[in-house]
């Protein structure tokens, strides 16, 4: 019994341990990853996603209507989550683990059931079948995720870029409110 208790509190402490240091450090490994990829972890700011949310609402309505909405970097999963919370069927990628992991457990504690996190390269992914697309990367990235976009995106697909412009898809609406830089195209 008394090797039980110690093998229990071993068992305890690493865990413990582990769980500390994928919160504390995890963000160690994401700055690794950085420097190998070159796509470091920028998020939108909270007070913008409501304001970018706003802003394609004000551009198409599409209240009442089930679509699919995917963020290419979904990183923690903010965009996700307010996607979800404006009825858009929502599907979050990211290469990073360690952030997927982070939107996983995010949207446990805030009880969002159906949000989708998945650790896929976007240059795999089918978008044939996507209403709306977030971007917030970097125009290295844009330029070879454009021709996907052209060749793969349904006729009406929305496109939505943060700072970076495409430079081939027709662009309908272009805005600079709160931090941010605002570029929404139609294919």
């Amino acid at each position: 019994m008394h090797i039980f208790l110690i093998v229990a509190f071993i068992i305890f402490i690493f865990l413990l341990f582990l769980i500390s240091y994928i919160l504390v450090f995890g963000f160690g490994i994401t700055v690794i990853y950085e420097l190998v990829t070159k796509m470091p972890y920028a998020p939108v700011r909270d007070e913008d996603v409501k304001i970018i949310f706003n802003r394609l609402k004000s551009i198409k309505n599409l209240e009442g209507q089930r679509k699919t909405f995917v963020d290419l970097g979904s990183g923690d999963g903010r965009i996700i989550f307010e996607a979800i919370r404006r009825g858009f069927d929502a599907i979050g990628y990211d290469l990073n683990f360690v952030l997927n992991i982070i939107a996983f457990w995010k949207a446990k504690f805030k009880g969002i059931k159906n949000a989708k996190f998945y650790r896929k390269d976007f240059f795999r992914l089918d978008l044939s079948n996507i209403d709306i697309v977030f971007v917030y990367l970097y125009p290295n990235v844009l330029a070879k995720l454009e021709d996907k976009f052209l060749k793969e995106l349904k006729a009406g697909t929305l496109v939505v870029s943060v700072d970076y412009p495409l430079q081939k898809m027709k662009q309908i609406d272009f805005s600079k409110e709160g931090k941010y830089k605002l570029f929404i195209y139609e294919k």
